[in-house]
C-alpha cells in the first residue's frame, strides 16, 4: 500500500491550496468535473492520483501512465469575468507555465510547445494538457485543467513519448515537481487578460516556429486534403495555427491539421 505523498502546496497562492489525493481513478478531469457538480470547491482545488487508469487527451485520445511513476492531476480554475472567446489564453498560460518549468529544470535541453497543448522534450512528447471549460452566457464559469507529465516511467506503448528519467537518467521526487509546476503555471495565470503578451511568449516557444515543415490537411476547406509544406508563423486571435503556404496565410483549427513528425 502506497503512503500519501502529496499535501497542500506552499509556494502558490491559489492552485493546490486544497489538495485531493485519490489512490486510483479513471481520469482526474472526469473525477474533478464530477466533484464540482456535487460539492462546492474553492478556486485552485487540485486533484491528483498516482494511478490513472483511463487518462484522456484531446480528440478522445488516451493518456497512458504507469502507476506511481508520473504526475497525473487536474485543478479547478474559476476566472473572474472571462469571456468564452478568451479561452485559448488559458491554453497558452498553462502551456507556458509547463514550458518555463521544464526549461528551468533542464536548461541544456530543447523544450517546445507543440500546438496546441503538448510539450515536447528534444522532439518527443513529455507532457499533455486537457482543458475543459464550463461556459454559460458566453462566459467561462470555470475550467478544469488536466496535466499529465511523464517523470520516472521508462517504457511506453508508443515510441513518440519520453520522460524526465529517460532524458536525464535521474529519478525525480513527484511532490517536489508538482510544487514547482503549479508555481510556474500560477505565475503565468497572472497574465490572463494580456493576450498580446501571452501570444508573443507562446509563439516564440512553438515547435517548428518559422521552419519549413510537412503537415497534412485534414479538413481545411481552402486547401486540398493531403500533405503539404508550410511555415508556422504563430496563431491568430482565436488560437488557430497560422501557417504560410505559397505566399498565403492559412489558419487551422485543432482538428483540421496533422503534424508530420519523425519521432512524435
Amino acid at each position: 500500500m502506497k503512503i500519501n505523498r502529496f499535501y497542500p502546496l506552499i509556494s502558490t497562492q491559489i492552485v493546490g491550496k486544497k489538495l485531493i489525493n485519490v489512490p486510483e481513478c479513471n481520469s482526474t478531469n472526469t473525477l474533478l468535473n464530477h466533484l464540482i457538480q456535487n460539492t462546492k470547491l474553492p478556486n485552485g482545488t487540485l486533484l491528483i492520483t498516482e494511478n490513472q487508469t483511463a487518462g484522456r487527451g484531446q480528440h478522445h485520445n488516451r493518456w497512458f501512465s504507469e502507476p506511481y511513476q508520473n504526475l497525473t492531476f487536474s485543478f479547478l480554475w474559476i476566472p473572474k469575468n472571462f469571456a468564452a472567446h478568451q479561452a485559448f489564453q488559458l491554453n497558452m498560460a498553462t502551456s507556458l507555465g509547463l514550458y518555463n518549468f521544464l526549461s528551468a529544470l533542464l536548461p541544456q535541453k530543447k523544450i517546445h510547445i507543440k500546438w496546441s497543448n503538448d510539450i515536447l522534450l528534444e522532439g518527443s512528447k513529455i507532457c499533455g494538457i486537457l482543458i475543459e471549460n464550463k461556459i454559460r452566457n458566453h462566459k467561462i464559469l470555470y475550467s478544469v485543467v488536466g496535466i499529465g507529465l511523464n517523470v520516472n516511467q521508462t517504457q511506453f506503448p508508443i515510441h513518440s513519448a519520453t520522460s524526465l528519467k529517460l532524458a536525464t537518467q535521474q529519478t525525480y521526487d513527484l511532490p517536489t515537481l508538482l510544487e514547482n509546476i503549479c508555481f510556474h503555471i500560477e505565475k503565468q495565470y497572472q497574465n490572463l487578460g494580456n493576450f498580446s503578451y501571452l501570444k508573443s511568449c507562446y509563439t516564440r516557444a512553438l515547435y517548428r516556429y518559422q521552419e519549413l515543415s510537412w503537415y497534412e490537411n485534414i479538413s481545411h476547406k481552402s486547401l486540398p486534403v493531403g500533405k503539404f509544406q508550410g511555415t508556422i508563423l504563430g496563431i491568430n486571435d482565436h488560437g488557430k495555427l497560422a501557417i504560410a503556404l505559397e505566399n498565403k496565410l492559412y489558419h487551422f483549427g485543432i482538428q483540421e491539421i496533422k503534424f508530420f513528425i519523425e519521432n512524435v
